[in-house]
């Protein structure tokens, strides 16, 4: 009796790295329109809904939809990524652990995922807070 065979398939890409450059693009616009209301939330100060936000955000980015590579439209001279990390780095001074941890796991997921590209600045500002967290 012949033994079955495993199936083999490949592995899902992310939504934000099938296509052409120009779909990539014009994906990552429509993800970009959606963080503002993540940025508020995180501006909020309140813990419950700043980890929800960077639930969120965690999930977005980890999933290859929200790539932040655009401009930002308040400040066209950084990219949505930049204003991500800030909002998020800011985060920080809440002072409950849930939410720092929250922090921690997001700013992982934005240095580690592929699509995102953050570097200078934004990464310096990444690893300064997890310091921060973890001298606090």
């Amino acid at each position: 009796m012949p033994r079955p065979t495993a199936r083999r398939t490949a592995p899902a890409e992310p939504p934000s790295s099938t296509g052409a450059g120009g779909e990539a693009l014009e994906k990552d616009a429509r993800a970009c329109q959606y963080f503002l209301p993540y940025k508020l939330a995180l501006a909020s100060e309140v813990s419950r809904v700043v980890e929800e936000a960077l639930e969120g955000l965690n999930e977005l980015i980890a999933h290859g939809f929200l790539r932040g590579s655009l401009p930002d439209p308040d400040d066209p001279s950084k990219k949505v990524i930049d204003t991500l990390v800030e909002s998020v780095c800011a985060c920080a001074s809440i002072r409950d652990d849930q939410t720092q941890m929250h922090v921690v796991r997001l700013l992982q997921t934005v240095v580690m995922s592929e699509p995102c590209f953050v570097h200078g600045h934004s990464l310096l500002f990444c690893v300064r807070t997890c310091f921060n967290i973890y001298l606090g």
